[in-house]
């Protein structure tokens, strides 16, 4: 079986991992960025109350549900992100 430890390493992995997938669906999606800036805010407040509601009242499996939500988080930040022009 797979050590704690490392499980916990390639989750933190994973998880970072969404924010250079972020950048890659901003330059694929260039078209529909400014349409949904609006929704990517709306599920980055709920992913971050989505935390808050987890650190108060589950106590299992918790470190992979905020890891969950902070690869969407990760994820949605680089369309929010303007670029230079």
């Amino acid at each position: 079986m797979i050590s704690e430890t490392l499980k916990i390493i390639l989750l933190i992995i994973i998880t970072f991992l969404g924010f250079p997938a972020g950048i890659l669906i901003k330059k694929i999606t260039k078209d529909e960025q400014k349409s949904g800036r609006k929704y990517f805010k709306l599920l980055i407040s709920g992913c971050v109350f989505g935390i808050i509601l987890s650190l108060i009242f589950i106590r299992e499996n918790l470190i992979f549900i905020i890891a969950v939500f902070l690869f969407i988080i990760l994820i949605t930040i680089p369309s929010l992100i303007k670029g230079r022009k």
